[in-house]
């Protein structure tokens, strides 16, 4: 930084910077929770550098880059390919889950397979992420210094991953 330059971090935080998902978490020993749905809010923490002009960035660049992130996710089955314990089969227009006795068959339309481990808050976070890292270099936007994106199942309920 140069003399008179100093860092913000700036918050973005809007009730529609939302999506809605149906997943099953797998538990350490190859269990797995029912399947079920959440409506995940999103933040975004960023750091920048405030330029001399009295700005860092321009928000709704931040912000639209959110929206398509989240608009990306919204009303899919999430499935992870990262997992030992379950198997993921696509087919002819459908998409075949099997985890220990269970066995899933969801039209493909339905389904987003994601490359993580499990579909958790905490690999949400990571992968959100680096989608919107990815979203705001595609539109030309600088990236932050420092980036938090946080996922909340619910109030009072969050997960951030900073990096």
């Amino acid at each position: 930084m140069t003399q008179g330059e100093h860092e913000v971090h700036i918050e973005i935080s809007k009730e529609d910077i939302k999506f809605s998902i149906a997943h099953f978490t797998i538990f350490p020993d190859g269990s797995r929770e029912r399947l079920h749905g959440h409506n995940y809010r999103i933040r975004m923490v960023a750091t920048y550098v405030v330029r001399a002009d009295g700005m860092a960035v321009d928000y709704g660049l931040l912000k639209k880059a959110l929206r398509k992130v989240c608009g990306r996710l919204d009303e899919y089955v999430l499935l992870p390919s990262g997992s030992r314990y379950l198997r993921v089969e696509e087919t002819a227009g459908s998409v075949e889950a099997t985890i220990g006795s269970s066995r899933f068959v969801f039209p493909a339309a339905d389904v987003i397979v994601l490359p993580v481990e499990n579909i958790t808050g905490e690999a949400l976070a990571d992968h959100i992420r680096s989608d919107v890292l990815r979203a705001l270099g595609e539109a030309g936007v600088d990236l932050p210094n420092r980036c938090e994106i946080g996922v909340s199942s619910g109030d009072g309920q969050w997960v951030s991953v900073i990096g």
